[in-house]
């Protein structure tokens, strides 16, 4: 008989995390290498760091279903913190550190304002998708991605309409954005398969999307361009289940 999780009852990690430092909490759980010296730690201590982390989270306001964006190296601290979001019924999505793209600022600049008079410009493919707020403008690019080879008898006898062709030989819509323009703060991007231009069809999904993350689910009517705004606005979402009130964060099971 082995010493192990039962995997019907231990079906998630923090679980097996309490289960192993149950039974073998001063045995090594996790072994690092720093600067040429190894470092250890034993199951009690990573569950301490998870809980101590979990209580820190739930404190904030964490709720089961949300998210939680963690920035860093492959290191211990980020696994840890990883399973202390899962403990409290979150969604861990960790996220290397961002580094420098070696372009000029000048250079950068300039698709930004590309960028910018896709969307706000008066002559912008994108710009019936812009957000009509100015302090919560988005900027863009449309794109449309060709699916099939136009031979030149087509071309000569004239290019057949996308409306006209089979499903599976319409263009793909394109289209990345930012918002907003002067202090980003979300990305969004578009790809609809065989959905045709990008402007038409992918920018106005992305533009909805960016309002939701901007502005949370009741939209106000200034967001939108003059005669798109909507004669009532959108039904809020419903709130999530709250979370534990304090003390040890609860295990979900």
């Amino acid at each position: 008989m082995t010493d192990r999780p039962d995997v019907e009852r231990c079906d998630t990690f923090p679980k097996v995390l309490l289960y192993n430092a149950g039974r073998r909490g001063d045995r090594p759980a996790v072994r690092e290498k720093d600067y040429g010296i190894w470092q250890s730690w034993t199951w009690s201590a990573v569950a301490d760091e998870v809980r101590a982390l979990a209580c820190g989270l739930a404190a904030l306001g964490f709720k089961p279903g949300d998210m939680l964006v963690i920035v860093g190296d492959n290191r211990p601290q980020l696994y840890w913190a990883m399973v202390a979001a899962q403990a409290l019924g979150g969604v861990p999505v960790p996220v290397a550190e961002a580094t420098g793209l070696g372009l000029r600022p000048e250079h950068l600049a300039l698709v930004r304002g590309g960028m910018n008079d896709v969307v706000n410009g008066k002559r912008g493919t994108a710009r019936r998708s812009r957000i009509a707020d100015e302090a919560m403008a988005m900027a863009g690019k449309t794109g449309t991605s060709q699916v099939y080879s136009i031979s030149k008898a087509e071309r000569a006898q004239g290019v057949t309409k996308t409306a006209d062709l089979p499903w599976k030989l319409r263009d793909h819509a394109l289209f990345v954005s930012y918002a907003p323009v002067e202090a980003p703060r979300y990305a969004v991007a578009v790809v609809v398969e065989h959905g045709g231009g990008g402007s038409k069809v992918a920018a106005p999904i992305a533009r909805d999307i960016m309002m939701r993350a901007l502005y949370g689910p009741e939209v106000p009517l200034r967001a939108y361009p003059p005669g798109q705004r909507p004669e009532r606005a959108p039904t809020p979402v419903q709130p999530r289940p709250e979370a534990p009130d304090s003390g040890q964060p609860r295990i979900r099971t």
